[in-house]
């Protein structure tokens, strides 16, 4: 037999250049057949992620988000903490601020500010502030500078004198309040409710105040106290106005209620002059409440607007009305008053009102059906929205939280400024948002201006966030101390 010498045979083999072409090529076949396989299933999955991250439902989906008092929320350091921490939570991206104040003021860059329109002398602008006995210089200052302009009428006040429970914060210590946030972060045991019925609840109390988070507040036990305030301060100067039009004896209703009522934290200021510009009402006649800043959950996982409490929150007259307004006959019970009305029409406000009650979001059915027996105070008059909101805000003290798992109570587990959304948007005390991405979301009701709202990144006057990013053209801003107020009144912002 004979063999090939090992040189011939090495000469023989197929040249190294030429196998890499020919594993090249099968590999390419390979690979063609892979992606004519994955394309599909790419584009069916892109196809989900494009439904489910856009859709505008209000379902809620059982996933726990990212705590938002876990990454200072409400207390944040926007100018070197948000973009950090917030964009690792929420997808949040930092946000230039070089054009800040063309957006807030309206403007292009290197050109004089516009000059503020002429309110009427008959335009009436009430402000309701909250604050804290603590804190009385700051309201003072309020009072002082745009709360002294010739269109601002009132300046209503709300501390813990206007508290359910003015000695709240007295009487609790920081330890009670870490149980509190226990409790809160558990799912509620709602006897007799389907998770439809109180998704708002569930979803949103995830949300409510971590221990980490309270632990770095001053004084975790005066904020908790404090996140009924609002609502009280509401029904204080809904109240004011009542008195007002009893006293008048006339069948003009409207007498005492002014043309806006601008809710803001003490430590909030409000440019009027600004206002004048940027504030337009086409119909006014609907109901229109307005978030200096706006901020919205992930649609994706629970759909719900509410206003950043520090930038305001302004209702107009037919707003105002509508609290007033008795809240009809709605004792039907909760399962016909479900499957009779549709919720996206808001021609009916009777239904709107009843609807929303039978589904008992956050618990409220119960304090309406209180309030609707005749035995318990036969002389009151009927119930009105407000005072549904006073009934709500007042009930579950915190005192009382040991007795809140044992007999089943949801808790009082909502922010100042969620409560407020919820009533306006879920209670239409708003006219339904122009946005005709959530035309069919019922419950989007809440407006903002200027394109501020916090979703991705703050945008507009949510950006407005320091003394040092105030101008005498900013309509409003946060974190402001009484000397900040006081040198806005010298740029010449306002009188």
């Amino acid at each position: 037999m004979t063999t090939t010498p090992r040189s011939r045979r090495r000469n023989h083999r197929i040249p190294r250049y030429q196998q890499k072409d020919k594993n090249s090529k099968s590999s390419k076949k390979g690979w063609r057949r892979k992606l004519e396989f994955l394309i599909p299933l790419l584009a069916a999955y892109m196809l989900v992620v494009y439904q489910m991250g856009g859709r505008a439902h209000g379902d809620t989906q059982r996933r726990k988000l990212p705590q938002m008092e876990d990454v200072g929320f409400w207390d944040i350091d926007w100018e070197s903490t948000l973009p950090l921490e917030l964009a690792s939570q929420w997808g949040m991206t930092t946000s230039d601020t070089s054009d800040a104040q063309s957006t807030i003021s309206g403007s292009t860059p290197g050109t004089p500010p516009e000059q503020p329109a002429a309110l009427s002398s008959s335009f009436v602008i009430d402000i309701l502030s909250i604050g804290s006995n603590a804190r009385l210089d700051l309201l003072d200052a309020q009072r002082a500078t745009f709360g002294a302009h010739p269109n601002v009428r009132h300046f209503i006040q709300a501390t813990e004198d206007d508290d359910a429970d003015p000695h709240c914060s007295r009487d609790l210590t920081d330890q009670q309040v870490f149980e509190i946030s226990k409790f809160c972060g558990r799912q509620p045991n709602l006897r007799g409710d389907t998770s439809e019925s109180t998704h708002f609840l569930r979803f949103m109390r995830n949300q409510f105040a971590s221990i980490p988070w309270l632990q770095k507040k001053a004084s975790p036990v005066g904020w908790l106290c404090a996140q009924r305030r609002p609502i009280h301060g509401l029904y204080k100067a809904l109240t004011m106005y009542s008195a007002g039009q009893q006293q008048q004896q006339n069948n003009n209703n409207n007498a005492t209620l002014p043309d806006l009522l601008a809710i803001v934290d003490d430590d909030t200021y409000l440019n009027i002059h600004k206002l004048a510009q940027v504030y337009r009402d086409d119909t006014p006649q609907d109901p229109l409440v307005r978030a200096g800043c706006l901020v919205r959950t992930p649609i994706h996982l629970f759909n719900f607007t509410f206003a950043f409490g520090g930038f305001g929150l302004i209702l107009n007259k037919a707003s105002l009305e509508k609290l007033q307004r008795p809240l009809g006959d709605c004792t039907h019970g909760r399962r016909h008053l479900s499957a009779s009305y549709n919720s996206h029409d808001h021609s009916n406000q009777d239904k709107a009102v009843c609807q929303r009650l039978a589904e008992n979001q956050i618990g409220e059915y119960k304090l309406f059906q209180e309030q609707q027996q005749p035995q318990q105070q036969p002389q009151k008059r009927p119930m009105a929205l407000i005072d549904l909101m006073q009934a709500y805000a007042t009930s579950k003290p915190y005192r009382d939280y040991q007795s809140w798992a044992s007999d089943g109570s949801t808790g009082y587990c909502l922010h100042s400024d969620w409560a407020m959304g919820y009533f306006v948007n879920y209670y239409n005390l708003s006219r339904h948002t122009s946005d005709p991405y959530f035309a069919d979301v019922a419950h989007d009701n809440l407006e903002t201006w200027l394109n501020s709202i916090i979703y991705n990144r703050p945008k507009g006057l949510c950006r407005h966030v320091s003394a040092r990013r105030c101008t005498s053209s900013s309509l409003v801003c946060h974190y402001m101390t009484a000397q900040d107020m006081r040198q806005q009144s010298k740029m010449g912002a306002i009188i």
